[in-house]
């Protein structure tokens, strides 16, 4: 199992997905559930997310069969949680809903507050998918406070960064500067920096939008160093909003107004 996470890591998906299945054949052959069930998580983890994802969902669906069967709460949580995150990659909010939803309480009932935390947060991108903002920051603000509780400033970071995306869509650009402005600091306190660019570059859309250009700029060129800095492609600066997906932005605000 271990060697399989290790070529899951190395982006070595085809060899990570025929070690699992070859540990879930051993376990199966003696009978071991548990590590069956925690076997099924890993091999659906593997799976290329937007290639194999039907797949994935079989794998948690089983590891979730199996934790409910042999009362093992985490495993449940887990299962639930992968779902979600799964049903989501596929578009299918209704389902990413629940499994969301009851990954809530699974982590509840087993008193891990930050898989309670990441689970309102896959929640909240649940409701974003049917459009539910109001919902979405509900969840995102549970998110958020469970994070500074558990001074979990990646995590906090990372909520602040979704809040900001769904206060964007509902117009509230006050709050959406907040949220984001809290996430660059967060990321660059922590030293995670494709986040940093992507908090940057999210507060340049919205200073756009609220007609201060020159912040917008600015905050997009930081985010161009950023990436340039990780050697990552990158469009060059360009003044037009349509570069930064700003007319997205303002059709999505004018729709809904």
């Amino acid at each position: 199992m271990l060697l399989g996470d290790a070529l899951h890591g190395e982006a070595r998906d085809a060899e990570a997905v025929a070690i699992h299945q070859d540990s879930l054949a051993i376990y199966r052959q003696v009978g071991d559930r548990a590590r069956e069930g925690e076997v099924l998580r890993h091999l659906g983890d593997a799976y290329p997310p937007g290639e194999r994802d039907q797949e994935a969902i079989a794998a948690y669906q089983d590891s979730l069969g199996i934790a409910q069967s042999i009362g093992d709460p985490a495993g449940q949580a887990e299962a639930l949680m992968k779902l979600g995150e799964a049903y989501g990659r596929l578009e299918r909010w209704d389902e990413a809903l629940v499994a969301s939803q009851d990954s809530v309480r699974a982590y509840q009932v087993i008193g891990d507050r930050r898989g309670e935390a990441t689970a309102y947060a896959q929640t909240g991108n649940a409701y974003v998918g049917q459009a539910r903002w109001a919902e979405a920051l509900v969840n995102y603000q549970q998110a958020l406070a469970i994070s500074q509780e558990v001074s979990d400033r990646r995590l906090e970071a990372a909520t602040d960064l979704l809040l900001g995306n769904a206060s964007q869509k509902q117009g509230l650009w006050d709050e959406a500067v907040s949220a984001y402005q809290q996430a660059v600091a967060l990321y660059r306190g922590v030293g995670e920096y494709p986040g940093l660019a992507d908090a940057l570059s999210a507060l340049g859309v919205v200073k756009w939008l609220q007609g201060a250009q020159d912040e917008a700029r600015s905050s997009w060129r930081d985010a161009v160093e950023i990436l340039e800095g990780l050697g990552e492609a990158f469009a060059v600066l360009d003044d037009e909003p349509d570069a930064w997906g700003i007319d997205a932005a303002e059709d999505s605000q004018s729709a809904e107004d």
